[in-house]
């Protein structure tokens, strides 16, 4: 497997405004935490078991993970919008936007941007006010912020799009799945976007589009991003591929097939985390060696790496299981959150865990 051998270039014909990106103030500032989508945290988790520091339900259902402005504040989006609370539990307002697909990106100023299943994406500002930017019915998924501060929006008609913060198109090009499902940033102006297909599309915001990566097989889950441009990528046959920048093979393990139920993480030395529908989760480094793998008591939710590497994850039966970079046990916390969503660390460094029923809890 590797890329083709030459790039298509299709100029963006103008600059792109330098205000806006994903910020790495935010302690969790998108889908998967950062623009690589690495399911890290810069934040460290308790390293004894926490207690409830809060807990409090909202009036909205199917509630996705928050976001985590540099303040604390919460930015949760659900069935009816997105919902803001303060870092000790309170409301801070409610947008009501309509159902919203994705964790929100954050602004470096703390604005949210969102996208709603009716095909909209919005700018939520930090008062709740609110402006559309594009408005294509039943076509955003995952949007994207990169630091350039241009948009990268996938689409469910096997579009990705780059934007403004004005909604202008600045570059469309098609994607090999018939969704472009995921976006990731691979640094210095450059993202890939992808679905179920044996193909992920590489753009620039300097030269377009790039050479293709070729993969081995389908695509089963978004890939994850490590610290050098490399990806981790499960297939639909449960093979596990880590690629490098470039596109080449360095790693295959099997993880046995329909085995995956989480997308990759990608801890501080380039290895990767997941877990399977078995009740387990398994870490490898970044050479494809097992590292360790921990069983569990139903089947792990998204993951999350803290600063140390711990892996925190909730369960099917709503266990938050806190496991260090050795495999060993440090505590669980049963929350009731059977939604088994990525839990996430607050500003403070507490555990925010949230279920598609409408309840928000704070564990430190």
């Amino acid at each position: 497997m590797g890329a083709v051998a030459a790039a298509e270039h299709v100029p963006i014909g103008r600059r792109v405004a330098l205000t806006y990106g994903v910020s790495r103030l935010h302690p969790n500032s998108t889908v998967g935490g950062d623009g690589r989508r690495s399911g890290r945290s810069p934040l460290r988790a308790p390293r004894a078991k926490p207690e409830r520091r809060w807990a409090t339900t909202l009036p909205q259902r199917r509630l996705l993970s928050p976001a985590v402005r540099a303040d604390g504040t919460l930015l949760i989006a659900s069935a009816g919008g997105l919902h803001a609370l303060s870092a000790d539990g309170r409301s801070l307002f409610f947008a009501p936007v309509g159902p919203l697909r994705h964790t929100p990106s954050l602004t470096p100023r703390g604005d949210a941007l969102v996208s709603t299943y009716e095909g909209r994406l919005l700018l939520v500002g930090r008062a709740g006010e609110s402006r559309p930017i594009f408005d294509e019915a039943s076509r955003i998924s995952m949007p994207l912020m990169l630091d350039g501060g241009a948009l990268v929006v996938g689409g469910r008609d096997g579009q990705v799009q780059v934007l403004d913060l004005d909604g202008s198109i600045l570059l469309s090009l098609p994607v090999a799945a018939r969704e472009a499902s995921f976006t990731a940033d691979l640094g210095g102006g450059r993202a890939l976007a992808g679905g179920a297909a044996r193909e992920l599309t590489v753009l620039s915001l300097h030269g377009g589009r790039e050479a293709p990566l070729l993969l081995e097989e389908v695509v089963a889950r978004a890939v994850a991003v490590d610290d050098r441009g490399g990806l981790w990528v499960v297939g639909v046959s449960g093979t596990l591929f880590g690629l490098e920048a470039d596109g080449r093979v360095r790693v295959r393990v099997d993880l046995g097939p329909r085995a995956m139920t989480t997308a990759p993480v990608v801890d501080r030395e380039g290895g990767t985390c997941v877990g399977l529908a078995v009740q387990e989760v398994r870490c490898y480094d970044r050479d494809g060696r097992e590292r360790f793998r921990r069983g569990s008591d139903g089947r792990p939710g998204e993951l999350l790496l803290d600063a140390d590497d711990n892996l925190l994850f909730t369960t099917s039966r709503g266990i938050l299981y806190c496991i260090d970079r050795e495999g060993e046990l440090r505590w669980t916390f049963p929350t009731t959150a059977r939604g088994a969503l990525r839990p996430v660390l607050g500003s403070d460094g507490s555990v925010i865990v949230v279920s598609d029923d409408g309840r928000v809890q704070a564990l430190k």
